[in-house]
């Protein structure tokens, strides 16, 4: 609903495997055609590397609707245009290689409107946290903190999600220990997801990671092969190619 990816829906819900935003079936059929119409402009854009006519796209359809989650979705395409400029850098290069400093100045400046947009996205959803009792708004506070790099402000809107929905507590927590590094934390958490069936292919994607960061590479692998034909997501072949190295 925010950056176009296609996801498995469990029980009527999605977590989203591009973003992790958490929306519903019927969310995403209520928006209008309008709406998914410039969503699926940007994921076209994104594919061919033609990044900034798909920032433009996401700063006109904000105008438009106002809704936060879009610059959040804006936020995390910035940080993939600026990861995608870095790489372009060349050291074997004659000369000063003027080019190499253009491309890190614009990635710098990239970053930097990245966490703008989620700052703003933060303060947007934090004004709004009372009058909106739904769990996945409390879930996308988190998710905007998470990514800012607040992690107090993401650890206390853990306890409003808490409060709100137990099972999106327990994913939220998981992403919370994926970040501090707490593997053995986060595979518990994933152990009562996957006993409620609560999301279970992006669960395991996060168990296959916790998984390999604890140097047990062959478990993970087979989770990985496992969810591959069921799970469109860049990070699962990403994973998988560093397994391989």
């Amino acid at each position: 609903m925010y950056c176009g990816a296609e996801s498995p829906a469990s029980n009527n819900s999605i977590i989203c495997s591009r973003c992790e935003g958490f929306t519903s079936v019927g969310d995403i059929a209520s928006r209008n055609a309008g709406h998914a119409s410039i969503i699926e402009q940007i994921s076209s854009y994104v594919k061919s590397r033609n990044y900034d006519k798909a920032l433009e796209l996401y700063d006109s359809l904000y105008t438009a609707e106002k809704d936060p989650m879009l610059l959040y979705a804006e936020a995390l395409l910035c940080i993939d245009y600026s990861n995608y400029l870095l790489r372009l850098r060349s050291y074997d290069k004659k000369g000063f290689m003027e080019e190499n400093a253009a491309l890190q100045k614009a990635a710098s400046d990239l970053a930097a409107r990245a966490k703008l947009l989620l700052s703003k996205c933060a303060s947007q959803l934090s004004a709004g946290l009372k009058s909106n009792q739904m769990p996945s708004y409390a879930y996308h506070l988190f998710l905007a903190y998470l990514k800012f790099g607040d992690l107090a402000a993401a650890q206390a809107s853990l306890e409003i999600i808490k409060a709100r929905d137990p099972m999106l507590f327990e994913y939220a927590s998981m992403l919370f220990d994926s970040k501090l590094g707490k593997f053995d934390d986060l595979l518990r958490h994933a152990e009562k997801l996957l006993n409620a069936n609560w999301q279970p292919l992006a669960v395991l994607y996060y168990s296959a990671y916790a998984l390999f960061k604890k140097g047990r590479k062959k478990e993970s692998k087979i989770i990985l092969e496992n969810i591959k034909p069921f799970m469109s997501s860049e990070n699962v072949e990403l994973l998988l190619a560093e397994i391989e190295q």
